[in-house]
């Protein structure tokens, strides 16, 4: 019988190990680096417009994932849903590298401090599903069996998201994450929702 796979956190609560992670790699390219969930009527609103026309920004997005666990063959299973890869090609047309990331983690304790990630891009060679194998030590050792378009090191993903970006004004952003969404929507039994990522900006390159 195959063993079933779950998950004992949230995306949300992954976010909070992800985005800290993230923003150290990103601040040893970039000066100002600035994590933003946006909504239309705040960040894309008209007071921000005006506050922020003057400025030219990268950004990159990311996607967070839980990891899901079967704990009787200590394997960990990651999902990378399709909307994600619809959203990053349309990013990618206008020069914003998207991400996967997800803690590599068996329970609450492994989140705390230092806890390990694997960062994914999204590309047409990204999988749906990424394995990996967990050996039970001290520490707990990870080995990732799909290695299609997983950064390995923290100079992979800056240079991903070097390579993959160029500045732009913000107004232009603030369509861009709109561009996004619009490609990475889904219709639910009970109506249609959408995969919304966590982006940064990013100023100022080192």
């Amino acid at each position: 019988m195959k063993e079933k796979y779950s998950s004992f956190i949230s995306e949300h609560t992954a976010e909070y190990v992800l985005i800290p992670q993230l923003t150290d790699i990103l601040k040893q390219k970039f000066e100002v680096v600035i994590p933003i969930y946006p909504w239309m009527t705040r960040e894309g609103n008209n007071l921000s417009k005006t506050l922020h026309q003057q400025d030219k920004f990268r950004m990159v997005g990311f996607y967070p994932r839980r990891p899901k666990i079967g704990l009787k063959n200590h394997k960990m299973a990651i999902k990378i849903n399709d909307e994600f890869l619809d959203g990053a090609k349309e990013a990618s047309k206008i020069n914003i590298p998207m991400l996967a990331g997800c803690p590599l983690a068996r329970n609450l304790l492994e989140l705390n401090n230092d806890a390990k990630c694997i960062w994914i891009k999204l590309t047409e060679k990204t999988r749906n599903i990424y394995n990996i194998v967990y050996i039970d030590e001290t520490p707990v050792e990870y080995k990732v069996i799909q290695h299609d378009e997983v950064l390995n090191t923290k100079d992979d993903i800056l240079n991903f998201i070097i390579e993959g970006s160029k500045e732009l004004n913000f107004i232009n952003l603030i369509q861009a994450i709109q561009i996004i969404r619009q490609h990475s929507s889904t219709v639910y039994f009970m109506g249609f929702g959408t995969y919304k990522p966590i982006y940064f900006l990013l100023k100022d390159e080192r």
